[in-house]
């Protein structure tokens, strides 16, 4: 039987299809709503990644700016060129795309450890920032200690110990690590301790891939090995002064140096300075320890000259003479079918010294170093001589430190240089009579000066230079609208054509690390500061970028 529906009865259904017809009218609305809203916030997403990404774009632009700035000084006149430091600044602010709705900007900070040098050619600007390249070579290279250790006993672990917080139980766990042998030094420790820990480690044995290796040397400490500086940018902020995290109370011996011991170890070190072992005009220097001494004559005669061709040869088959007498001015050829019998351990082994040359037909005279005798100064001739010359075929110099960029302290680490010397070449260098450091790639003002006696120079200059052909700096690349930043830390070895990155380290999860003001980018700050802008220390310390993929060399 089937049941038939009255008026009154379908009328109250009838409401009810309202009542559903109306939900559903609502879901679909609260759906379309819901996929609009997430449709807007990706939108606004793919719009801050985009501008994330032009960020990055605009660092990279600028790395690529400075490497195309290093291979210009490489082919310039290389006893004048510089590329450390910026004195007009060019590199504060510079504009990559000028796109009024999307405009990005970069700068070069040089996270100087030379800063406390304050000379003409180093200008700051007036908020104490630099910008541009800093050289290396300003910094203690960890990969020459051991063979500062082969020629000088000690050598090395003087030389950590100028450090601040540097004791004895460190240096020698740090030269443990880094010497090829598995013997533990008088303080140190080697295979055995490390072979005990949970989780087990093996030292290295060599010089570490990145200073950040030392963290697992024994004894040593994030706090020495970087200080306060939690955001890498080369100075205490006032929020890691007051950082309770960060201001641990000092070790037992730490140094009282405290602006220099908060910024820690790893503003004196480095593991790339090097210099390119090419002459002014790009060519590769003469080695004046080659054993083929008929070759090495015709080179030396076709850039410097017969006379340091016959005294340079000569030393070489039979080394200094100490004899007296008037040295001869006209001699014949020179017997080159003779083997070399000594090796040049230093450039400076040819001052103030006579050799006996052996000429064809076994007749012997005595030659004078062509050095300082021919009326022009000492400094000039040293300056030509190893502009063209030098002891190795190896296509770079590693390691040697600047005269005139490098920190006091580790002047005074230098093997055979004592304080006085290293106090007295600071004091002098930003005054050093017609700007001769400007212009001297080889520190020979340091013998124009007559800052020490002679033989002491002598010994020093294996391990001193005045240029360095590898730098390191911060580009920090900005996006507006929104804003959005990028810093990264490289370093651009210019030993060699064309000039590549050898280091390459993201910072931006640190923050840009500088206001924009500082940055030469004022325009951003306008408007955004009360939008959590790139200007407020709450969205520089919250940037949290994906880290991008590091461009090839």
């Amino acid at each position: 039987m089937y049941r038939t529906i009255d008026e009154r009865e379908w009328r109250g259904r009838r409401g009810l299809v309202l009542v559903l017809v109306l939900v559903v009218v609502a879901m679909l609305s609260l759906a379309a709503y819901t996929f609009a809203e997430l449709m807007l916030a990706e939108h606004k997403a793919t719009h801050i990644e985009g501008r994330q990404l032009q960020a990055v774009a605009a660092a990279e632009s600028g790395v690529e700016l400075l490497k195309s700035l290093v291979d210009a000084s490489h082919m310039a006149d290389r006893s004048t060129a510089r590329v450390d430091h910026d004195p007009g600044s060019t590199l504060r602010g510079v504009p990559v795309l000028a796109d009024e709705a999307q405009p990005a900007w970069f700068s070069v900070v040089c996270t100087d450890a030379s800063r406390e040098v304050n000379t003409e050619s180093r200008p700051q600007s007036p908020n104490g920032i630099a910008f541009g390249l800093e050289n290396e070579s300003g910094r203690l290279n960890l990969c020459v200690l051991a063979d500062w250790d082969v020629r000088q006993r000690g050598a090395a672990r003087r030389a950590l110990l100028v450090l601040p917080g540097m004791t004895l139980e460190l240096a020698d766990s740090i030269l443990d690590w880094i010497d090829a042998d598995e013997v533990p030094r008088e303080f140190g420790a080697e295979r055995e301790y490390y072979a005990a820990l949970d989780p087990p480690r093996a030292p290295r044995n060599a010089p570490p891939e990145a200073i950040d290796e030392l963290l697992q040397v024994r004894g040593v400490t994030r706090r020495l090995l970087y200080g306060l500086d939690a955001n890498h940018n080369g100075r205490i902020d006032p929020h890691e002064q007051t950082n309770s995290s960060l201001a641990q109370p000092r070790d037992v011996g730490i140094a009282t140096h405290p602006l220099e011991d908060d910024l820690g170890w790893e503003r004196y070190l480095t593991l790339h300075s090097a210099e390119s072992n090419l002459d002014r005009e790009g060519r590769p220097r003469i080695n004046l320890n080659a054993a083929d001494l008929p070759q090495l004559y015709q080179q030396l005669r076709s850039r410097l000259g017969d006379a340091w061709a016959r005294f340079i040869v000569a030393y070489r088959q039979n080394g200094p003479c100490a004899e007296s007498g008037k040295p001869s001015s006209h001699a014949g050829p020179l017997a080159l079918s003779l083997p070399p019998r000594y090796q040049l351990a230093s450039m400076f082994d040819l001052l103030d010294v006579r050799v006996r040359a052996t000429l064809q037909g076994h007749r012997t005279v005595i030659l004078e170093s062509p050095l300082g005798v021919r009326g022009t100064p000492l400094a000039s001739d040293l300056n030509q001589l190893l502009d063209y010359a030098s002891l190795t075929d190896e296509p770079a110099i590693v390691g040697r430190l600047n005269v005139d960029l490098a920190p006091e302290r580790l002047l005074a680490a230098v093997p055979g240089m004592n304080a006085e010397l290293a106090e007295a070449i600071a004091s002098r260098r930003g005054r050093v009579a017609g700007a001769v450091a400007e212009r001297d790639r080889h520190a020979t003002w340091l013998f124009a000066e007559r800052l020490a006696p002679r033989e002491s120079l002598r010994r020093l200059a294996p391990y001193l230079t005045g240029g360095g052909d590898v730098h390191r700096a911060q580009v920090i690349g900005i996006s507006a609208q929104p804003g959005r930043a990028a810093r990264i830390e490289v370093v651009i070895d210019g030993t060699r054509l064309p000039a590549r990155t050898i280091s390459w380290m993201d910072l931006r999860q640190l923050g840009i690390g500088y206001t924009l003001s500082e940055l030469g980018l004022d325009d951003l700050t306008r408007g955004k500061a009360g939008e959590g802008g790139l200007d407020s220390p709450v969205s520089r310390a919250s940037l949290r970028l994906n880290p991008a993929a590091r461009p090839s060399s």
